[in-house]
């Protein structure tokens, strides 16, 4: 048995999901003829940012954070260690 399955699913969910379902109970109960535009605007916001992270990937594809790098900085650093830096003044 793992960890993850020792814990409930409301609490692995991302912060504010958690808040999701008051929000809708809450515009059913004060405004319910708003609610069908409520989850209309949402799903627009949520298509909006979906869309931009495509557009975002799409524009720039060498900001990746798997690509960036051209060695995996993990691995260690091929500068000699205590070595003669021009910007570092020795005193």
């Amino acid at each position: 048995m793992q960890l993850r399955d020792s814990v409930p699913a409301w609490l692995r969910a991302p912060r504010t999901s958690t808040w999701l379902v008051p929000a809708l109970v809450l515009i059913a109960v004060i405004a319910p003829q708003k609610f069908g535009l409520t989850i209309y605007k949402a799903s627009l916001v949520s298509l909006a940012a979906v869309m931009a992270y495509w557009v975002d990937r799409a524009l720039f594809p060498c900001t990746r954070r798997d690509g960036y790098l051209a060695r995996d900085w993990r691995l260690g650093s091929s500068e000699p260690t205590g070595g003669n830096r021009p910007d570092v003044i020795n005193r």
